[in-house]
This record gives C-alpha cells, sequence and structure tokens, in this order.
C-alpha cells in the first residue's frame, strides 16, 4: 500500500466517479440523509428499487458504494483538477438541453448544439450555480471524514507523464491525464465506471500480456524519473482499476 502513516491507503476517482460521488452527496442532502449512515444507506437502497429513472439510480449507487467503500477502508481521496473541468463542462451542456426544451426546438436540432450554443443557452447565474456546486464537494466530502489530498504541486509531472504515456498505450487525454495523475499520486486504486480505461489499467498493472509487460517496467521507469530523479531503490506501485458496481463494504456484505 501506498498510503503510509495510519490511513488506508490512496484512491484517485476519475470524472464518472466524482459525478456519481456528488449526486448521491446531493440526493442525500435532499433526501435528509446521513451519506456516512449505513442505516440511511439501506434507506437509499430501498428508495432507489422504487426509481424509474435508471440512469439517475445507477449514479446514486456509484456514488453510495464509492463513499461506503472509501470509509469502510479509511482511504484518502485525490482526483484531477480535469475531472472537475469535465464536470462543469459536461453539466452546462446539460443545462443547455434542457433549456433547448423547453424553447421546443426541433428533433433534428439536438445533435447540432454546439458550444455557441451552449454559451447562448446557459446564463452566468446558471454557470455560477454549477462551479459551486462542484467547488463544495472536497468540503462535503472531508465533512464525512474523508481526507483529500491535493496534487497541484505535482501538475507539472502529470503532465510530462501523460504526454509520455501517449506515446505508449492509448488513452483519451483526459484519461491521460486522470491515469498520470493517478500514478504521481501513488495511489493504491482507481475507481472507474470506464471498462477500456480499467482494463488498460489492470492489464499494465498485471503485465499478462507480452506487451503490456514493456509498457508496464517503461511506466514504472517513467514515473521514477518524474517523481524519484531516477532513483533505483524506490518501489513504485501501479494502481489497480476498481469499478463502483463492483466495491462492497465487508461489513455489509
Amino acid at each position: 500500500m501506498n498510503g503510509g502513516d495510519s490511513l488506508g491507503g490512496i484512491a484517485f476517482l476519475d470524472t464518472n466517479t466524482l459525478h456519481f460521488t456528488d449526486i448521491y452527496l446531493h440526493y442525500s442532502r435532499a433526501q435528509q440523509l446521513d451519506p456516512a449512515s449505513a442505516a440511511d444507506r439501506s434507506i437509499v437502497e430501498h428508495r432507489l428499487t422504487e426509481m424509474e429513472n435508471q440512469a439517475l439510480r445507477r449514479s446514486i449507487q456509484g456514488g453510495m458504494r464509492t463513499v461506503d467503500w472509501l470509509l469502510s477502508r479509511n482511504l484518502r481521496v485525490e482526483y484531477s483538477p480535469v475531472s472537475e473541468l469535465e464536470l462543469i463542462s459536461g453539466r452546462a451542456r446539460g443545462a443547455a438541453l434542457l433549456n433547448a426544451a423547453r424553447e421546443g426546438i426541433p428533433d433534428r436540432m439536438w445533435t447540432r448544439i454546439s458550444d455557441a450554443d451552449v454559451e447562448g443557452r446557459v446564463g452566468a447565474d446558471e454557470l455560477r450555480a454549477i462551479d459551486g456546486r462542484l467547488g463544495t464537494l472536497s468540503d462535503r466530502l472531508e465533512a464525512l471524514g474523508i481526507r483529500l489530498r491535493r496534487g497541484e504541486d505535482r501538475a507539472r509531472e502529470v503532465w510530462v507523464l501523460a504526454r509520455r504515456l501517449a506515446g505508449l498505450v492509448y488513452l483519451s487525454p483526459n484519461d491521460g491525464v486522470i491515469y498520470a495523475g493517478a500514478l504521481c499520486a501513488q495511489a493504491d486504486y482507481l475507481i472507474t465506471s470506464d471498462r477500456y480505461l480499467g482494463n488498460t489499467i489492470n492489464g499494465i498493472r498485471s503485465a499478462e500480456r507480452p506487451r503490456l509487460r514493456d509498457v508496464r517496467n517503461q511506466v514504472i521507469d517513467m514515473v521514477r524519473t518524474a517523481l524519484f530523479a531516477l532513483a533505483p531503490a524506490i518501489d513504485v506501485s501501479l494502481p489497480a482499476a476498481v469499478t463502483p458496481a463492483a466495491l462492497r463494504n465487508p461489513s455489509s456484505t
């Protein structure tokens, strides 16, 4: 484990996991429930069985399992600024689509919502609200007893490593930055529901495929170079990818 001290390690959240976590905390607050309470989580589980919106149900459940798992293992949490930017952008686009729906735009226009359309349909107050809600997420997590780590001092190393990773294995730009962030954080886990990203991370970690064995060795060397000035004695750990849907607190199973 890379966590040091008495804490159980480090979990790095990808963008979707960050979104699920925020949705769960927001839902719990709206229902006047404690997101850290096992009894209240049981209430949420029951209410989810009656929820017709399947996408919202999966989001809440993913966030609930993530929070429960983090608390049960006393994990510290870190996430990338890229994920925050993705969420703000995605939610602004979602607000624009809702506003467009209220306007009654023709069906053929739904696939043509441009950046300019988003800017024209989302007001300054809406943007501030989106930004403000996400800005309080770290405070809401810490209020539950989940300690956050900040990685701003590793920003340069993350970007350098993400650039070098791009020459070894295919990842989308944002996923490459997220994986590089988890590597530079020396995270024990990267929580993601992205199957390709998860399979790639675990493939590099296990090095079961011959090609990924060489990638694994190069990734370890790159992390040593980025963080430890080529100190060969430093043990570099690679994060394991886990999915929110698979997370279970042993005490609740």
